[in-house]
């Protein structure tokens, strides 16, 4: 590799990272090795965030070996003491530089942003001690709101209570992965999805397919509720959302009270359940989230 190749990648190297296209102009006064030398001084701190990126993301992917990981935990001065923050963002129609820039802004110093796939975006805090679970939720609601009023971009915030530790990582990882789940499945307009507040979600996820599955066909047969067409299933989360309220679920739904029993009534004749009735609405809610664990 000659040297007007090396200068090329590192120029290439600054434009990524940064956006900036450099031109370098030539007055004699320094050698090429000069110039290299300046150039890798200002890569280096892209290329340090972005091994730092790679170290968490083998974390998360238990794909580190033990030498790498011990490593990584005294490159970047991780102990069991330090407390993490993960949120795990999930954009519908993908995200661009813009979204990016603005989780940086939102950001310290000792952050990581993982690009994970072309549809999520991670961010992973460093704090000085475990935050309650009022201040967590402030600041999924604070990157959310800024992401759709500066970039008009929907997003799905979800992530679990602060963890102690980086062997913790992971399993706020997976709780993460687990209330995105459930905040995709079950809510249209949701923001943000906290694992802590799942309720019969979380007790749900922790059941065995083959469980799920006995359930199910005890209580609905050969029903199942991926079966029902959008405007059935839109009815269905709507009024478990208003806590089975007749009226509040018509009023969001913009349809006449009638028109809900109707519904209503249908999804009884289909399921053999009738969601007005508590035990039902328990029994319908259960295979719902059972349902989810099973295509998860």
């Amino acid at each position: 590799m000659n040297d007007k190749t090396t200068r090329e990648e590192l120029l290439e190297e600054l434009r990524r990272y940064t956006g900036l296209k450099i031109e370098i102009t030539e007055d004699g006064q320094q050698s090429e090795d000069e110039v290299l030398s300046v150039l890798s001084m200002f890569v280096r701190p892209y290329k340090n965030q972005d091994d730092k990126a790679g170290f968490f993301r083998g974390l998360l992917e238990q794909t580190l070996s033990g030498e790498a990981e011990a490593s990584g935990r005294m490159r970047y001065h991780l102990s069991e003491d330090t407390v993490f923050a993960l949120f795990l963002m999930y954009f519908p129609q993908g995200y661009d530089e813009a979204a990016g820039e603005i989780i940086k802004g939102l950001s310290d110093g000792g952050d990581v942003i993982i690009e994970w796939d072309d549809a999520h975006l991670i961010l992973i805090k460093e704090m000085r001690s475990v935050v309650s679970q009022a201040r967590l939720k402030e600041k999924a609601s604070e990157i959310a709101d800024t992401l759709s009023a500066d970039a008009m971009i929907p997003v799905l915030l979800s992530f679990d209570e602060t963890k102690q530790g980086i062997s913790r990582l992971g399993e706020a990882y997976r709780n993460a992965v687990t209330a995105e789940i459930f905040g995709r499945q079950f809510s249209s307009t949701a923001r943000i999805s906290f694992y802590r507040e799942l309720g019969l979600g979380k007790l749900v996820s922790r059941l065995s397919e083959e469980d799920c599955r006995e359930y199910i066909s005890e209580q609905l047969g050969d029903f199942r509720f991926d079966s029902l067409d959008d405007e059935m299933s839109e009815t269905i989360r709507m009024f478990f959302d208003t806590g089975l309220s007749i009226a509040e679920t018509a009023r969001r739904l913009f349809i006449h009270r009638n028109t809900l029993l109707y519904r209503l009534e249908k999804f009884e004749k289909r399921s053999g359940l009738d969601l007005k009735k508590f035990d039902d609405a328990v029994a319908a809610r259960l295979a719902m989230f059972m349902e989810v664990v099973i295509d998860s």
